[in-house]
This record gives C-alpha cells, sequence and structure tokens, in this order.
C-alpha cells in the first residue's frame, strides 16, 4: 500500500495490520484507492515501531463475570456480522465497568476494526461536543496536534461526499478556529448530530467499529443527542457501542428493544474469595481482612 501514502508516511494494508500486533504502532487511516483494486481498500498509518509501555498489560483473572462477558461476546459477534449492538453496563463504582470493557477490547475479533474509547468527567457536562470530538478524533487518527487542515483532510477522505457546511461544524466541534456557516443554533445542532453519526457510520460500514465510552453519566448533552442519533442505525451496522454508567443515570434508549443492558452486583462471598485467592495467592491474606 506504499503507493498511496504521501511523502514520509507509510501506509499498511489491513492484512499486515492484523499480522503485527505488538511490533508496531499504528493509527487509523480512511480507507485509499490502490492500483488493480475496483473498491477502496482499508489502510493504517504506521507510526513506528511500539513502544514497551504499550504491549498489553497483565490483568488479573476476571472473576464472576463470565455471564457478562458471554453477553458481551455475543454482541461483538453480531455487530461485525452487520447486525449493531448497543450495550449498557450499569452498576456502583468498583464493580468492574470499565474492566469489562477491557475484556472486550482485547479480544482478537477486536483487532482489524477501528476502535474509539473514550471517559467522561465532570468537566466533560459542560463541553459541547466534547466526548463525541474525543471520540470522533480516536476513531478516524486526528492529533491533538493536528492542523486544522489535515483535520479537514481526514474527515473529506473518510466521507468524500460530506457537505462543506457539516464538514466545517464538525471541524469548529473539534476546537479549530474556522469559519462557521450562517445558521440558526437548532440548524447547527442538527447537522453536527447527523454529521458526527455520517462519519461514523462510513467507518463502520468500510471495516467495521467499537465504540466504549466510560462514566457515561458525565457526557455533554450534545454528545449524548449525538450518540442517540447514531444508534438509531446501528441495527445494520457492523458497529458495537458499549456504554458504562452508574445506577442513577437512565440513558435515553433504556427502554428500547434492541438494547442489551447488564447490571452489575457485587461479588457474592464464595467469589469474592476466589478473587482474593489470585490476587494474593498461596493464603497470603489473614482470613478476618478476607471477610
Amino acid at each position: 500500500r506504499e503507493q498511496a501514502a504521501e511523502p514520509r508516511e507509510i501506509r499498511g494494508g489491513d492484512a499486515t495490520y492484523r499480522r503485527t500486533p505488538g511490533l508496531f504502532s499504528y493509527e487509523p487511516h480512511p480507507p485509499v484507492v490502490a492500483r488493480g483494486k475496483t473498491a477502496p481498500v482499508v489502510a493504517w498509518r504506521l507510526v513506528g515501531a511500539a513502544a514497551e509501555e504499550s504491549a498489553p498489560r497483565q490483568r488479573t483473572v476476571l472473576v464472576g463475570r463470565d455471564v457478562e462477558v458471554a453477553a458481551l461476546l455475543g454482541a461483538l459477534d453480531d455487530a461485525l456480522a452487520g447486525r449493531g449492538r448497543l450495550v449498557s453496563i450499569v452498576g456502583e463504582p468498583g464493580l468492574g465497568k470499565s474492566r469489562l470493557i477491557d475484556e472486550l477490547f482485547s479480544d482478537p475479533r477486536v483487532r482489524g476494526a477501528r476502535v474509539g474509547r473514550v471517559r467522561c468527567t465532570p468537566y466533560d457536562q459542560h463541553r459541547a461536543y466534547g466526548a463525541a470530538g474525543d471520540l470522533l478524533r480516536r476513531v478516524i487518527g486526528i492529533r491533538r496536534t493536528a492542523s486544522a487542515d489535515h483535520a479537514l483532510h481526514l474527515i473529506t477522505e473518510t466521507q468524500p461526499d460530506i457537505e462543506p457546511d457539516t464538514r466545517a461544524l464538525i471541524v469548529a466541534a473539534l476546537g479549530y478556529g474556522v469559519e462557521m456557516p450562517a445558521m440558526t443554533g437548532e440548524t447547527k445542532r442538527r447537522i453536527l448530530g447527523r454529521g458526527f453519526a455520517a462519519l461514523l457510520g462510513r467507518v463502520a460500514a468500510s471495516q467495521g467499529l467499537v465504540v466504549g465510552i466510560d462514566d457515561l453519566q458525565w457526557i455533554d448533552p450534545q454528545s449524548l443527542a449525538t450518540l442517540v442519533t447514531f444508534a438509531t442505525g446501528l441495527s445494520s451496522a457492523r458497529a458495537i457501542v458499549i456504554v458504562a454508567h452508574r445506577p442513577d443515570f437512565t440513558a435515553p434508549w433504556a427502554t428500547t428493544r434492541d438494547h442489551l443492558q447488564l447490571r452489575l452486583r457485587p461479588l457474592d462471598l464464595a467469589t469474592t474469595e476466589a478473587l482474593v485467592g489470585t490476587l494474593v495467592p498461596n493464603g497470603g491474606v489473614d482470613r478476618e481482612i478476607a471477610d
């Protein structure tokens, strides 16, 4: 795929990307037109040798969540087969919501799909399109240091038929100072919601998409509305959206038919003892403390 690369840039095909986990670091790149191919092909931008710290971390054994993991992997299979899924993991802090998302993202079946994961914070509630913008950056490979022109280039390559006004609004929502089209606030919100959703949908169609959002209870209203717009077209998309939030937050899709909700509860005593045993083997914890 080097024939399609820009100067000082190396692009690899999907087969190369899949066969070199842990060896090289890649960034997402829009599909490219290659010689001898009738349709654009999946491509990845080679960043360099994988840093040691980017190697998969050794995690403790996941105990007591076999049912939830099986449900997640089943939803992933559905999504990659073109039956998109929306999954919510609901539970109090400390019950392992993020760890379950880790399990999904580390599954070998995810490699080759575009992935995007963001974590919301209390600050993000007041950052319009903050979560949606962060997610889009990760999915199509717009670095924080990228210029506005480069962001425009990547957005246009991802969706060549995007309307200029939509593209300008999205680039502005990413934090770039560009000239804004003249329109009402409601019109801007509607165009932005559809624009973000269309870009994510285009990525999903080309190579599959896996999205994870932690602490959804702190997402900004504009990003939540964008997520709802994207979710309405999930049923026929090669995409899975998995969100995690606390029980006191009610997602707009909570009662929809196709939505999968996994509600986490504390582990029982026997499972907790098994978990402690994996953390401190050989009876290294005093019985009173373990209880």
